[in-house]
């Protein structure tokens, strides 16, 4: 009877909890999502007359306003103090049609940037304010608010129209009242942060390890994994922009020439192009009137006359090849990488599971959903699907590979392996890890570096066993799947370009010659800040992450150096890399996950010199060491948690390992918005502008 009271008092709680939140959900939607509308309930509206308007840089026609030229001009708004009287001006109602505009997927179009000043009391000349994007079909962005030092005499509009833009100016008011604007999906957003939080809060305050069946394990992994998927998928499928055909389609063009029986591509280099004495030299190609897409291949390897696709083999093969033979047509590049990037979600726990049950048996199912999402998000896997590009699909693909290679090696060891040698392996893991891990070589040669880890991950069983045959079989499981992998690989760059270590590089048409890259120390320097320390740009306003510059050459000292904008380096936006000094503590742990963690650490950071010193600063290149360094973080923190557990600390641990999730998805989720979502000019992406700034 008592436990049956017990349950049902625990369940009422757990009810009147759910409701609450979903009041708090609403209250906050209606009182400050909304706060606009209550704040002009009981403004007196003006409509503004034709002599209080005045259009300059725009010409009228057939009552269409058209910018004289650029797309471009200024509307003055005069005449208020007459107008409002004895009222002051709060805001503006613009009521304007965009007629002439029209969407295009490779161009922001259908909107209008206003750029505002007034002149107030307080001011003499103009003040600018904040830039206002105006859509038609999106209510919030017809109401501009202003705030003056005492009262606003004239406002002033900076007007950019996208492409063949117009106007039709229906009306302005002045202190209008906004409508009351609910949104059920900011609502449910709202609900479901403050659940959310209310599980980190319990695991904040839990002292001891909560018991969890498979089942409901199983429920909130695969509930976590579409929160980080699906809206990444729609995002995707409302764009525009990254569902046209681009020039750049690497794979299906090799798909194309191996279905031909050819290693080469179909299209045949211009006559400009084989003409010239350095084609590799993009001044040189641009100095004949050589334009990329047109007149040869973008990024594309160039050997001897003949094009070649220098990313790696095995994507094509796995999946653009056999689509294209099945059904005659391209796979997409974004279908790709949301394929790999919900394996590397199931890679990752899987692998955060297995390391977890082998090194660290005590480690609460909370922190290991928190190390596994920590993990996605910091592996690039929002930047790939913000942006699915074909560049991408290689990395990705990789470190897909990577992670269920590592995965596999280590459940291949006994649960008490760190305590004893005394039990076998399992060979087909071995076998499996090793053929995933020699299949990331074929998606990013230099991702071989990580089967250096193979060493440390065996080094106890390289003797162990029941005498010669024994051992030799795990040689052979652990060696054997390298072998096909890697005679193809070097079969394919022989055929190529002659030689079987030459994987086309040096050939690629870029904007930097890649036949005369200097491998210079300077090169660290730039490398080491852009990757690991630098600060990420904010801004009050959403997107809160601020795009940068696409690509420049940047001077350091003598050295030119290609880069591409950094957003934030790794140990300032995945604060759980600060754990990795705790796996080099002299003879304070020894067992074999530090080993693993301090590998790890070791090869990532060769690897983020590797890439700085050949290719340069790019963002896109820290998918090749952000996963096995922020992995190697997450080894050094679990050595801190085991240490503090039964202490007071572990509670400001724990508040610590909150802060870098939130920060972490925070910091990560703004790559759906600061990619090509805006460019791509759907209604939703403003719809999403305007739900953050709703003021």
């Amino acid at each position: 009877m008592g436990s049956e009271a017990d349950k049902s008092i625990f369940m009422t709680q757990k009810w009147r909890g759910i409701l609450c939140f979903l009041l708090t959900a609403i209250l906050l939607e209606l009182f400050v999502f909304n706060f606009r509308h209550f704040q002009s309930l009981f403004y007196q509206e003006r409509v503004l007359e034709p002599e209080n308007l005045h259009l300059d840089g725009f010409v009228l026609q057939d009552d269409v306003w058209l910018p004289v030229e650029e797309g471009a001009g200024v509307v003055y708004l005069k005449g208020l103090d007459a107008l409002l009287e004895n009222e002051d001006l709060h805001n503006i109602y613009l009521d304007w049609e965009l007629p002439q505009s029209f969407d295009r997927p490779d161009a922001v179009s259908g909107i209008c940037t206003l750029r505002p000043y007034i002149r107030d009391e307080g001011h003499d000349q103009y003040a600018q304010m904040a830039d206002r994007i105006y859509r038609p079909d999106n209510v919030i962005s017809k109401y501009l608010w202003f705030q003056g030092t005492g009262r606003i005499r004239t406002i002033v509009l900076g007007c950019s129209l996208s492409e063949a833009g117009a106007i039709r100016i229906r009306k302005i008011v002045a202190n209008a009242r906004q409508p009351l604007c609910f949104s059920w999906i900011r609502c449910s957003v709202m609900f479901l942060l403050a659940m959310a939080g209310t599980g980190l809060y319990s695991f904040w305050k839990s002292d001891q390890q909560a018991e969890h069946t498979m089942k409901g394990k199983f429920a909130v992994v695969t509930m976590i994994g579409l929160a980080l998927l699906v809206p990444a998928v729609i995002l995707y499928v409302e764009n525009g922009y990254s569902r046209i055909d681009h020039h750049f389609q690497p794979y299906q063009k090799l798909a194309e020439a191996l279905a031909a029986g050819q290693a080469c591509l179909l299209e045949e280099p211009s006559e400009q192009l084989m003409a010239l004495e350095n084609p590799y030299d993009y001044t040189a190609r641009t100095a004949v009137g050589l334009q990329e897409g047109r007149d040869y291949l973008w990024d594309t390897a160039y050997f001897q006359g003949r094009y070649y696709t220098y990313f790696g083999i095995v994507p094509c093969l796995i999946f653009y090849l056999p689509f294209w033979l099945c059904f005659g047509t391209h796979i997409t590049e974004g279908a790709v990488i949301f394929i790999c990037a919900a394996l590397f979600y199931a890679g990752v726990w899987l692998l955060v599971q297995t390391y977890c049950r082998t090194y660290h048996k005590e480690i609460p199912f909370a922190v290991q959903m928190i190390m596994a999402v920590s993990i996605f998000l910091g592996s690039n896997m929002m930047a790939c699907m913000g942006n699915p590009d074909a560049h991408d699909v290689p990395r990705i693909t990789g470190i897909c590979f990577l992670a269920w290679g590592l995965y596999f090696w280590i459940s291949s060891l006994p649960e008490e392996c760190a305590e004893t040698a005394g039990s076998d392996l399992k060979l087909w893991r071995v076998t499996v890890g090793s053929l995933f891990m020699a299949l990331a070589v074929g998606c990013r040669p230099n991702l071989a570096l990580y089967s250096f880890m193979a060493p440390v991950i065996f080094w106890k069983y390289r003797k162990s066993g029941i005498g010669t045959a024994d051992r030799m079989k795990r040689y052979a499981a652990l060696l054997l799947p390298y072998v096909p992998v890697a005679a193809g690989l070097m079969y394919y760059n022989a055929i190529r370009f002659g030689s079987p270590f030459d994987f086309g590089f040096a050939y690629n048409l870029t904007v930097q010659d890649c036949s005369r890259t200097v491998l210079a120390l300077d090169k660290v320097i730039l490398g080491v800040y852009g990757y690991l320390l630098k600060f990420p740009q904010l801004d009050y306003r959403f997107p809160y992450l601020v795009p940068g510059t696409f690509a420049e050459l940047n001077r350091l000292g003598h050295t030119t150096v290609y880069i591409t904008y950094c957003y934030g380096g790794l140990l300032v936006c995945n604060l759980i890399t600060w754990c990795i000094p705790a796996l080099f503590a002299k003879d304070k742990w020894k067992r074999d996950g530090v080993y693993i963690g301090r590998i790890l650490a070791i090869l990532a950071f060769l690897q983020l010199l590797v890439n700085a010193l050949t290719g340069g600063i790019s963002y896109n290149y820290m998918a090749d060491f952000a996963f096995p360094l922020i992995m190697a973080g997450w080894s050094g923190g679990l050595l801190l948690w085991d240490g503090m557990r039964g202490t007071a600390d572990v509670k400001i641990y724990k508040g610590f390992l909150i802060l870098n999730l939130l920060w972490s998805l925070v910091f990560h989720a703004q790559f759906y918005f600061v990619s090509t979502l805006e460019q791509g000019n759907t209604e939703l992406y403003y719809r999403i502008f305007y739900a953050f700034n709703f003021f």
